[in-house]
């Protein structure tokens, strides 16, 4: 997710509360009606009457609306359990687990899967979500490449560092400790996703020598080059609002349970599914990865999501691209409402060896369109993914530099 996310936890918090509120008013309102009620007839005979049952539809809107602020989705999972492919997303976590370590207390998950022989792809996720996002990569490419997934610091099982830095810079340095700790001696491929385009993009200012002698190419995934509320959809509203966003990623982080439990609710009352819907696909999704989205936003910590989407406004590479002497492909989604097309336009067109990939998808288009977009990646770590660094990165790598 981007920096605006807080907007939607904040507007969908809000809304579900009240809706629950409205729900248990209707609830108390029937409950305060006298269960018994001496009523006059017209022939002034008199009867004894219980109020309640003239009044049962609040009970039964009450019992209606808070049901499903509390069990919609878990209502509809069970009726429509056939909605569900075997292809979906899910929290797999089979590889081989090793954590590493930084020198500010950050312990980080990092999970190795597929060929031990094939080319190195380290992959690094989106925000609000976590390793397991690399589902699709894991199946289709677990035969030709040795796939590193990790979770960056405070999501999924990775700790997050003691001084609660979450910047862009301080996880361009964990995505330093992941390389050199699962290929010390190999050239590797950096994809990133998302924040993990804009870390990836920072770690070749950050480390621009240990890129320029270890990175035999990147691949940025959905992903933007400045500050995400400026190519986003609608960015003049959202450049209007950044001060209220900014606000309310500060406010974020001391009020952390009450906006996780905000999130749980907005999950189980299905209105996070329709933003996400809206928000990171493009039409080619299912509703398992549509659910799975959800649930992987939800779980996020609030106050961890806080300081990166803070880190994210101020993000800033724009300088940084043409200096990027490494083969890279760009992958856009023609349907990105979160990072535009022509964000990945500009980041092809300023990286000197770039190449744009187009999908027909939105935010996520990982996933909708998994199979398009892991195919240009194992094309691309074909081309340019061999343990020793190839002729033509060792060429760039020996070229002057201006």
């Amino acid at each position: 997710m981007m920096p605006f996310s807080m907007l939607r936890s904040w507007g969908l918090g809000l809304v579900g509360w009240v809706i629950l509120g409205i729900g248990i008013y209707c609830v108390y309102y029937w409950s305060q009606q006298p269960t018994r009620e001496i009523v006059e007839l017209p022939d002034g005979r008199e009867i004894v009457v219980n109020a309640r049952e003239d009044h049962w539809p609040y009970l039964a809107a009450g019992i209606t609306i808070i049901a499903w602020s509390v069990l919609g989705v878990p209502v509809m999972h069970l009726i429509g359990a056939g909605f569900r492919r075997e292809d979906d997303p899910a929290p797999e976590r089979t590889g081989q687990q090793q954590w590493v370590e930084t020198s500010d207390g950050t312990r980080l998950n990092v999970e190795i899967y597929g060929n031990p022989a094939g080319p190195v792809l380290v992959f690094t996720h989106g925000w609000s979500l976590d390793s397991t996002e690399w589902f699709y990569v894991k199946r289709q490419l677990a035969d030709t490449c040795r796939i590193v997934v990790w979770d960056l610091p405070g999501l999924g099982r990775s700790h997050g560092s003691s001084d609660g830095n979450y910047s862009l810079e301080k996880m361009a340095g964990d995505l330093s400790a992941v390389v050199n700790a699962v290929a010390p001696s190999e050239s590797v491929l950096l994809v990133g996703h998302s924040i993990g385009g804009m870390i990836t993009q920072t770690y070749c200012r950050v480390f621009a020598t240990e890129a320029q002698q270890r990175v035999a190419g990147l691949v940025l995934v959905h992903t933007t080059y400045q500050n995400p509320v400026t190519t986003a959809l609608g960015a003049p509203l959202l450049q209007a609002l950044q001060p209220l966003i900014a606000m309310l990623n500060y406010v974020s982080i001391p009020l952390a349970p009450l906006v996780w439990l905000s999130n749980w609710q907005s999950y189980l009352n299905g209105s996070l599914h329709i933003a996400s819907r809206i928000s990171s696909f493009a039409g080619g999704q299912t509703w398992g990865q549509i659910d799975y989205a959800s649930r992987l936003c939800t779980a996020a910590w609030p106050a961890v999501v806080a300081r990166g989407n803070l880190a994210m406004l101020e993000f800033n590479e724009r300088e940084t691209l043409p200096r990027i002497e490494i083969p890279t492909l760009v992958i856009g989604g023609q349907h990105d409402r979160l990072t535009k097309m022509s964000a990945s336009q500009f980041i092809e067109q300023q990286i000197p060896h770039g190449l744009l990939v187009k999908v027909d998808a939105g935010h996520l288009g990982l996933w909708e369109r998994h199979d398009e977009v892991c195919g240009a990646i194992a094309e691309f770590a074909q081309k340019y993914g061999t343990s020793e660094v190839s002729p033509a990165i060792e060429a760039i790598h020996k070229a002057p530099q201006s």
